[in-house]
């Protein structure tokens, strides 16, 4: 998600080399009965750096994101507080559209630049 909102399409990652997921055949999909196997993923593409083999993972976008921050201005700017610093400035800018649960939604110019 990170990735997807820093406009980055896809990257490469050594998780997953020679195995399953790499040559297409982790299970994706089932039929209705839960165990019978309807497709299975594709093949990702490989690349070597430096003598390493790594796969390319596409990014995770979202067309919506909902976070949670502390205080808002007018404009969109949030500030978040304490464990919301993790990763609810990934989610935000990972979806189309961002909808955001704050405590109080203050002035513009309020919220200080840093």
């Amino acid at each position: 998600m990170r990735a997807y909102g820093a406009g980055i399409p896809a990257f490469y990652i050594e998780t997953g080399v020679d195995t399953v997921v790499e040559h297409g055949g982790f299970p994706t999909k089932y039929w209705e009965d839960g165990e019978t196997i309807e497709r299975y993923g594709d093949p990702k593409p490989t690349r070597e750096f430096n003598g390493k083999k790594y796969l390319m993972e596409k990014s995770l976008g979202t067309d919506f994101s909902f976070i949670k921050g502390h205080i808002a201005d007018e404009i969109g700017n949030v500030i978040f507080n304490k464990a919301s610093l993790n990763f609810n400035s990934d989610v935000a800018m990972a979806g189309k559209v961002c909808i955001c649960e704050v405590e109080d939604i203050v002035p513009v110019g309020t919220i200080k630049p840093e």
